[in-house]
C-alpha cells in the first residue's frame, strides 16, 4: 500500500477516537500519524493513560478547531475509590494516606447528598502531578522529585454529579460527572474523599462526551486500522470523520468525510452563470440516469485571490452564495475544497489521488472544457480522464448570440459599465451582496433618510458593482416572510461635509418599521442601475436627489 508524504495529505476533518488503557494521548496520535501519513495532527483535550473513551482528533487545517472544541464541557464515567488517597491522586500513584470507610456512604441517599455539595461553580487545587507549570517547570516533575509546587487553586464548574452504583465490597461509587474545561475528576474523588469523612483516589475514567460529541460515534484504533487496510488507501480515514451536523456551528469550514458514489461536477463557480447552469444540467442527466445524488465540489476561495491577491478580481459570489445557488440549479450537495498555496502546488496526479479522491468517490465527473488543474494549470481534461476510475465529461459553456461562452469576466466588464440587465441576461439571475450593518456617521439620518451601513467583508474586495445608485431589495436575516425595496448607495459621496474615507456601501429600506439594524445581516439583490455618483452643492440638493431616487424605485421596482 503506497503512502502519501507525512504532512502532505488532504485530509482535514474531526475524528473521534476511543481511546483504549494504558497508552498516553500522544501515543494514539503518533499511531494514527503512522496510519494516514499526516504529520498535522492535534487533539482537543487529553487523557491520562489510565483513562479510556473519547479522543477527540484533529486532522490537517481542522488543527485550528483545538482551542473551541477544548473548551467544551465534558462527559465522564468514575470510579472512586475509597480508603486510600494517592501520591498522584488515581490508581497510579503510592499510598500517600489511608483511612476508616463509614458504612454509610454506600447508601444512596448518604452519597448522592454528598455528590450535591459538589456541583455548582468553586475553586479546585489541581493535583500535584499534573502539567501545570509554575517558573518553567512542570508540576509532575517537581513532584516525582519529591518537591511540591504550590498551584493556585483554580475556578472549575461542576454542572453535574449523579451516582450510578455503590460498590460496598469494592468501597467504591461509579458517578457521572458533567464539568467545565479544567477541571480534574482525579482532584474531584480526592476532596469528595475528604468531605465524606475518608480518603479517596480515582480508581477509574471513562470520558464518554465532549461538548455535543458522544464516545457511541467514536471508533478504535483497530476499526481505524482495519478500514485503512480494507481501503488500501489512507484517505479512508476521511470516511470515519464527524458529520458536520455533529460540530454545529465552528469557526472553521471543516472537511467532511469521503461519501458514497456519485456525479460530482468541479469547479469554481463564481457567481454560478448560464454556463455553469448548463454544466450542471448536464450532470443533474447522468445523475438521474445512475440513480445517484449529484455533488458540486466547489473550490473557494478563487484561485486568483490566492495565487496574485493584488491582482484579484472583484467576486461575483461568496461561497454561501454559491452553496445556495449550486443547489437551486441541481446539486443535491455542496462540498467546499479549500484552495490554499499548497493546493496550487500540488501536481496534477497529487491533485486528484490526494485532494479529489479525499473528498468525493466519482462516478462520472463534470467539468468545464477549458477547467485547468494542478501546479502551473498543467492537468487538462484529458488527464483528469487518464487518472480517475471514471467517464469524465467536458461540457462546453453556454454560448451567447456573439459566440463567445459565458464567464464570470464578461459578467464583471458588464458590471463595471453599470449594464446590469446585460450582465444578469448571461448570468440568469440577479446578483447579491451580503453584510452586517455596521455603525456610521448618521448623515443620511440627518438628511431624513437613515441608511444602514454594510460590512462586506474581505471576500468582497474589491466590489463587483460599479460606484453608484441602485434599486435594490433587502432582506433582513431571520425575517424571511419580508423583503423591503432599497435604495443602495454604492462609492464615496464627495458632497463637502459628507465625504467617506473609503468605498462604501449604505442602503435604505423604504418602509423599514422593525428593531434596530445596527449587528443584523441583510442581505441584498441588486436590482437596477439608477445613477452614477454626482457631486452636490449642499446638502439640501443631495436630500432632493436621494428623494427622486426613493420615489423612482416606489415607482419601478417590482417586489415579487
Amino acid at each position: 500500500m503506497s503512502r502519501p508524504r507525512r504532512g502532505a495529505t488532504a485530509l482535514s476533518g474531526v475524528l473521534l477516537v476511543d481511546k483504549p488503557a494504558q497508552i498516553s494521548s500522544h501515543e494514539v496520535i503518533s499511531r494514527l500519524r503512522r496510519l494516514s501519513g499526516e504529520g498535522r495532527i492535534g487533539h482537543a483535550g487529553t487523557l491520562d493513560p489510565a483513562a479510556t473513551g473519547l479522543l477527540v482528533v484533529l486532522f490537517g487545517p481542522a488543527t485550528s478547531l483545538s482551542q473551541t472544541l477544548s473548551a467544551e464541557v465534558k462527559r465522564y464515567e468514575a470510579q472512586i475509590s475509597f480508603g486510600v488517597q494517592t501520591t498522584t491522586d488515581d490508581g497510579e500513584g503510592e499510598e500517600q494516606e489511608s483511612a476508616p470507610v463509614p458504612p454509610e456512604l454506600f447508601d444512596p441517599a448518604r452519597a448522592q447528598e454528598i455528590l450535591d455539595r459538589f456541583t455548582g461553580v468553586q475553586e479546585q487545587t489541581p493535583p500535584s502531578f499534573s502539567a501545570l507549570k509554575i517558573a518553567g517547570v512542570r508540576s509532575y516533575s517537581a513532584a516525582r522529585k519529591g518537591a511540591t509546587l504550590e498551584l493556585a487553586p483554580r475556578t472549575i464548574e461542576v454542572r453535574k454529579a449523579r451516582l450510578l452504583s455503590c460498590d460496598p465490597k469494592n468501597y467504591s461509587w461509579t458517578v457521572d460527572f458533567l464539568v467545565s474545561k479544567g477541571t480534574y475528576i482525579r482532584a474531584l474523588a480526592r476532596d469528595i474523599g475528604i468531605s465524606a469523612g475518608t480518603r479517596a483516589h480515582l480508581g477509574g475514567l471513562r470520558r464518554t462526551e465532549s461538548g455535543r460529541l458522544r464516545l457511541s460515534d467514536a471508533h478504535t484504533l483497530e476499526e481505524i486500522g482495519q478500514r485503512v487496510m480494507e481501503g488500501g488507501d489512507p484517505l479512508c480515514i476521511a470516511e470515519l470523520f464527524c458529520e458536520r451536523e455533529l460540530l454545529g456551528a465552528l469557526p472553521y469550514r471543516v472537511a467532511g468525510p469521503r461519501r458514497g458514489p456519485a456525479v460530482v461536477v468541479l469547479g469554481v463557480f463564481d457567481g454560478v452563470h448560464r454556463g455553469h447552469q448548463a454544466l450542471l444540467q448536464a450532470a443533474r442527466r447522468e445523475a438521474d440516469l445512475q440513480e445517484r445524488e449529484l455533488v458540486a465540489l466547489c473550490l473557494d476561495p478563487l484561485p486568483e485571490r490566492v495565487l496574485r491577491p493584488a491582482q484579484a478580481p472583484a467576486q461575483l459570489s461568496d461561497i454561501e452564495e454559491r452553496r445556495s445557488l449550486l443547489r437551486r440549479y441541481g446539486a443535491d450537495r455542496v462540498e467546499v475544497l479549500e484552495f490554499t498555496p499548497a493546493l496550487a502546488q500540488a501536481g496534477p496526479e497529487f491533485f486528484v489521488r490526494q485532494h479529489l479522491a479525499a473528498r468525493v468517490s466519482p462516478t462520472a465527473l463534470f467539468v468545464g472544457t477549458d477547467f485547468r488543474f494542478g501546479q502551473g494549470q498543467s492537468g487538462d481534461v484529458g488527464l483528469l480522464s487518464d487518472l480517475l476510475d471514471c467517464p469524465v465529461s467536458a461540457v462546453p459553456l453556454t454560448t451567447t448570440e456573439d459566440a463567445q461562452p459565458i464567464s464570470a469576466t464578461r459578467i464583471r466588464a458588464l458590471l463595471a459599465a453599470r449594464r446590469l440587465d446585460e450582465a444578469y441576461d448571461l448570468s440568469g439571475h440577479p446578483l447579491e451582496l451580503r453584510g452586517v450593518v455596521k455603525s456610521g456617521r448618521g448623515q443620511g439620518r440627518e438628511l431624513g433618510y437613515p441608511t444602514a451601513n454594510l460590512e462586506l467583508g474581505p471576500a468582497r474586495e474589491p466590489l463587483c458593482f460599479a460606484a453608484g445608485v441602485y434599486a435594490a431589495t433587502a432582506q433582513v436575516a431571520g425575517d424571511a416572510e419580508r423583503r423591503y425595496l432599497a435604495g443602495l448607495f454604492i462609492g464615496q459621496a464627495p458632497t463637502p461635509g459628507f465625504e467617506q474615507e473609503r468605498t462604501g456601501v449604505e442602503i435604505h429600506l423604504l418602509d423599514y418599521e422593525g428593531d434596530e439594524l445596527y449587528g443584523q445581516e441583510l442581505q441584498v439583490t441588486v436590482e437596477r442601475f439608477l445613477s452614477k455618483p454626482q457631486r452636490f452643492k449642499s446638502s439640501g440638493e443631495l436630500a432632493g436627489a436621494i428623494g427622486d431616487w426613493l420615489f423612482a424605485i416606489r415607482q419601478r421596482t417590482i417586489v415579487e
